[in-house]
């Protein structure tokens, strides 16, 4: 929230709070994925599905379709880990 205030208040980002979502949540589920922690799968969702709409939304379509394909990583890999995690 700090960070979206930050953007909001001394740049002209188009949607400061999602952009600082996009990057705390990055941030947390990479220090998850560090850990080995399952729950990283969730943020890197989360992540992916605030981030396909807002760069759509700014006309970057190549990015937006990036982290699409990026969603479906994450749903891949949490399939993948819950599999291991079985064996």
């Amino acid at each position: 929230f700090g960070y979206g205030l930050l953007l909001h208040r001394f740049t002209d980002a188009y949607a400061p709070f999602a952009d600082s979502i996009v990057l705390a949540f990055s941030v947390l589920a990479q220090l998850l994925l560090m850990k080995r922690r399952i729950e990283t799968w969730a943020f890197w969702l989360l992540v992916n599905a605030v981030a396909v709409p807002l760069y759509a939304s700014r006309g970057l379509f190549l990015t937006s379709f990036l982290y699409a394909v990026y969603w479906f990583n994450a749903i891949y890999g949490a399939w993948k880990w819950r599999q291991e995690m079985v064996k």
